[in-house]
């Protein structure tokens, strides 16, 4: 399969995604692809700052989405 794009068109249109909430949810869904199936960790880091978190709240996305793996 093509994770890639799917990571890819999930973030774009989180960037595009006028309702905050579809916003958070697609960067969700794009960070979680890149973390499960890219093996990207970090590139899911750079897309978790849908509504202009912390730092800190980044953070808990991603722990959440390791949690989510489990």
């Amino acid at each position: 399969k093509d994770w890639e794009s799917l990571a890819e068109v999930l973030s774009g249109a989180a960037d595009r995604a006028t309702d905050p909430e579809v916003k958070v949810a697609l960067s969700f869904r794009a960070a979680e692809v890149y973390t499960n199936r890219i093996g990207s960790p970090e590139r899911a880091f750079a897309i978790s700052d849908p509504c202009g978190q912390p730092e800190d709240a980044r953070v808990g996305n991603l722990c959440a989405i390791e949690d989510a793996k489990r």
